[in-house]
């Protein structure tokens, strides 16, 4: 017995270092451009972070070693990219008394008058199209640029290293608050594992240095929070998720029928002061319009890797001849706001049991509707995916780095046969799921009321 022991440790110890090199490998040696060796290196890390998962029996092992795989890359400059600059750029903004929607970088590049640390060279490496549109980051992502920025002095790299010590702070607490999670829904805790050591998370995050992880970890609380019936507690978390990024508004219908009226009046009055005040504090009238703006080009103008936009953009250029994003990209969001109220009735019909199921699948309709979908937009999809037996939120972690097949050509011209590699097996493992899951009246997550 006490060999076989041994022998497991000794082959999760191997599957660690295999991991930690590949993550090294990638973050320190790949270019986004060199693919069959990016997705290499992605295939391996995933592969032993599963093995580790299944052999190892305490948590708190998965927790180490998950953070392990965060410190190899912690120190290295996101290497697939460079939004962190626009990142910076913000919070300094805000530390020299400005307000990072009032103008665009291109207007503010030229003025002599206003002059910060490492302006040029923010500037030259955010990338001409992120510097000719307002900030479209919410105001508690803004807190935290300007925190890095007015925390590290001039140092460029310290501003980075704050900002990624943000992001991984919020997975550690979204490892811990996950646990609590999963124990009130009688699921096993070793679950957290498919979120702390998946290659989307560890990457996209800590690596590349997005804040999606950080909205999770508001948003978990926050639900936390409403399991607990402390409903004022939920709604200042959800508004700070928000707050950070955009996406939890569409998961706000599945917590309606799960209330009486006065709990919706508590939860969404809250909700909606805690949110008009944080937004109008930061915006300021007269910079709505311009942060609005800038969400909206990416419905209209920008896309990336999609799935049903691309079959309906191929149908608008056979029939008129020309891209019809400006069209689609009007439709496809309320198609994912109908079907988003659809599941919210359904889940009302089930009985009002395990929340997330239903919030996973609101969030995948969204992203299958979608124009744009970078790789660090599954990290949601993954982490809400966790306190639910759908595989396909996981399989989709996993090929959404095909999507970086794009970048393997010196026109950034996406593949159609990548791009069917990826969405054929999520799209067919995510209907023999839901379909199961819907039928299914009586959840087998657990019998506990929320």
């Amino acid at each position: 017995m006490s060999e076989n022991v041994t022998s497991r440790k000794l082959f999760t110890y191997t599957a660690t270092a295999i991991a930690a090199l590949a993550y090294f490998l990638l973050a320190f040696h790949t270019e986004r451009e060199n693919f069959f060796q990016l997705i290499l290196l992605v295939l391996s890390a995933a592969a032993c972070g599963y093995y580790i998962h299944v052999k190892t029996e305490n948590t708190i092992d998965i927790f180490w070693i998950g953070l392990i795989f965060r410190a190899v890359i912690f120190i290295s400059v996101p290497f697939f990219s460079q939004d962190f600059y626009r990142f910076i750029w913000d919070g300094e903004l805000i530390v020299h008394g400005m307000n990072p929607y009032a103008f665009t970088p291109n207007e503010l590049i030229g003025n002599p008058a206003f002059q910060f640390p490492n302006k040029d060279l923010l500037f030259n490496k955010m990338g001409s199209l992120s510097a000719k549109y307002n900030s479209n980051y919410p105001p508690v992502n803004q807190i935290f640029f300007a925190a890095a920025a007015a925390i590290s002095g001039l140092s460029l790299l310290g501003k980075m290293l704050i900002l990624k010590l943000f992001v991984v702070l919020a997975d550690m607490g979204i490892f811990f608050i996950g646990r609590k999670i999963l124990t009130h829904y009688k699921l096993e805790e070793k679950q957290i594992a498919f979120y702390f050591l998946n290659p989307v998370v560890i990457i996209e995050l800590t690596g590349n240095l997005h804040f999606e992880g950080v909205m999770l970890f508001f948003l978990l609380l926050g639900v936390y929070s409403f399991l607990h019936k402390k409903l004022f507690l939920a709604a200042t978390f959800i508004s700070m998720a928000i707050a950070t990024k955009l996406v939890p508004l569409i998961l706000l219908p599945f917590f309606i029928r799960r209330m009486t009226w006065k709990e919706n009046l508590i939860f969404f009055g809250s909700l909606a002061l805690l949110g008009a005040f944080t937004f109008y504090f930061c915006f300021g009238a007269e910079n709505i319009s311009h942060y609005l703006s800038s969400i909206a080009l990416w419905f209209n103008n920008f896309e990336f890797n999609a799935s049903i936009y691309y079959i309906l953009r191929a149908i608008g250029f056979a029939i008129n001849g020309y891209n019809m994003i400006a069209v689609f990209g009007k439709i496809l969001p309320a198609v994912s706001v109908i079907i988003i109220v659809v599941l919210a009735f359904v889940d009302y019909k089930q009985n009002r049991k395990n929340i997330f199921p239903f919030l996973s699948l609101a969030l995948a309709a969204y992203l299958m509707c979608a124009t744009t979908v970078h790789p660090w937009y599954i990290v949601t999809l993954v982490g809400l995916g966790v306190f639910t037996n759908f595989k396909f939120t996981l399989i989709w972690s996993i090929l959404v780095f095909i999507s970086y097949h794009a970048y393997a050509n010196d026109y950034f011209s996406e593949n159609s046969i990548a791009l069917l590699l990826e969405y054929i097996p999520v799209y067919l493992l995510a209907a023999m799921e839901v379909t199961r899951y819907l039928k299914n009246r009586e959840l087998e997550f657990t019998t506990k009321r929320v």
